[in-house]
Parts: C-alpha cells; sequence; structure tokens
C-alpha cells in the first residue's frame, strides 16, 4: 500500500499498522506486487472455523497467504495469474503433494466441479474490475461447500462514511496519496485536491474514476446479498482494512 510521505500522526499510525499486514516485494522482474505477512496469514487462520478438507486461496501470489493452513488441510489449491508467483509458490512448497498450484484469474471458473470447505482471498476486491465483480462473488459461492466459509483480507471503508464526512475525509486523502499509482497521484488527483474542503463519500463516488474508486462494507453487503452470501464476521485493522468472514445463506 505504502510509500514514506511526511505524515499525520493518524496516517503515521495507519501506515505502521498496515506494514504489519502487508508487505511490498519486488519480484525477480522488477515488477511490484504486495504480499500478504505472515501477520495477516496467522488473522484469517485465526477467523477460520473450519479445519481440514479443501481449501482455495484465489491470488494466492507467491503462496505466503496459505502457509497457516498447510497441514491442517487435505487439499489446497492456490489460484494466480501471474506465472512468476506460481514459480515463486512452486519453490516454497516443494515436497507438499497435498497443494496445488493453478495459474488463472480469480472469478474465473478454473476449478470446474471442484468444492471447497474454505476459500481464501487476500486484496481481491482491487484486482477484480468493478463490472465483474457481482459474476466474481457468484462463482466463488458456487464454490464453497454449503456450510463453507470465504476468508477475506481487503481494503474496505469499514465505518458509516455518510455520518461522519471528517473521518471519511482524512481516510480518503490517505488512501488517494497511498493506493493510487504515484504518477496517476501526483499529476491527476493532488494538484485538484482542496485543502480547506471535507470531501464526502458522495463526492467520491461521483468523481472518481471506477477503477479507483473504493468500497464501503455496505457496497459489499449487498453484493454479497445478490449472490447467496453474507458476513459473519468483521474483524477492523484500520477503518478501511479489516477481514471478514463470509458464508452462504
Amino acid at each position: 500500500f505504502f510509500k514514506e510521505p511526511v505524515m499525520d500522526s493518524q496516517a503515521q499510525q495507519w501506515t505502521q499498522t498496515l506494514s504489519r499486514y502487508v508487505e511490498r516485494t519486488i519480484m525477480p522482474d522488477g515488477r511490484d506486487t504486495f504480499e500478504s505477512t505472515p501477520l495477516l496469514a496467522q488473522t484469517l487462520y485465526r477467523l477460520s472455523s473450519r479445519k481440514g478438507g479443501s481449501l482455495a486461496d484465489l491470488g494466492c501470489g507467491t503462496g505466503k497467504s496459505f502457509a497457516p493452513f498447510v497441514g491442517q488441510y487435505a487439499d489446497i489449491v492456490g489460484i494466480d495469474a501471474d506465472a512468476a508467483n506460481l514459480a515463486a509458490a512452486r519453490q516454497t512448497w516443494a515436497g507438499h503433494s497435498e497443494i496445488r498450484l493453478v495459474e488463472g484469474e480469480i472469478g474465473r471458473e478454473d476449478l470446474p466441479g471442484y468444492a471447497a470447505d474454505t476459500v481464501l482471498t487476500s486484496l481481491f476486491l482491487h484486482q477484480i474490475p468493478p463490472d465483474r465483480l457481482p459474476q466474481a462473488l457468484k462463482t466463488i459461492r458456487r464454490l464453497l461447500k454449503p456450510d463453507g466459509e470465504w476468508l477475506m483480507a481487503d481494503e474496505l471503508i469499514l465505518f458509516d462514511a455518510g455520518q461522519d464526512a471528517a473521518k471519511f475525509d482524512r481516510v480518503y486523502r490517505y488512501l488517494l496519496e497511498h493506493t493510487v499509482p504515484h504518477e496517476v497521484y501526483e499529476r491527476q488527483i493532488k494538484p485538484y485536491l482542496l485543502e480547506n474542503h471535507i470531501y464526502t463519500w458522495r463526492e467520491m463516488q461521483e468523481n472518481t474514476p471506477p477503477e479507483y474508486r473504493f468500497r464501503s462494507l455496505a457496497e459489499l453487503e449487498k453484493l454479497l446479498a445478490e449472490a447467496g452470501l453474507f458476513i459473519e464476521t468483521v474483524e477492523e485493522i484500520t477503518p478501511f482494512f479489516g477481514c471478514l468472514k463470509i458464508k452462504a445463506v
């Protein structure tokens, strides 16, 4: 998520907290990627109520996110669209016959006939174009066993932004600076931000391109309901990042 600009104390606290859960990694080909830290993986593991059976990690990266689950599940499948990520994961988990690594895109039917006791995702929402998200959620619902659970760690506005405009303004400015690509922020956003203005949730929706728009917990709940899913548990890490346990209706 993170750069290191001059920040106020609240922004510094958010950055320090997030750095414990998500780490920036430079791949061998020079690309930036973001990986779960052991703490984030352990937080998702602690949130889980099922152990054993089958697990599907969608967007598994280099395989760090499912590490605590290894040895607890008879079958683990990691899916990622990036061949370099999968190569690193295969090296890490060589010799573990219960782990399969599959090249594919999140939300597509890349595991036909597979039924998972647990689905795992980390930083899933920003990888799915907004127009494809409803279908991706339905695909995950089909992947889950009727009594299965989906463990998600993601960026979401976890408070009522309409009721606390000042808090949303602080979060919005922070997320713009720390999550939008640097050149886009510096050239297309920063010059137009007003210093003495409180940005509202409505303004964000109206003025932010869909691919950079932030999602709220309430929006996700609505989309999940349409896919036959609901949120059972929310564990907040910051006001805009947390871990969720999701189940089928």
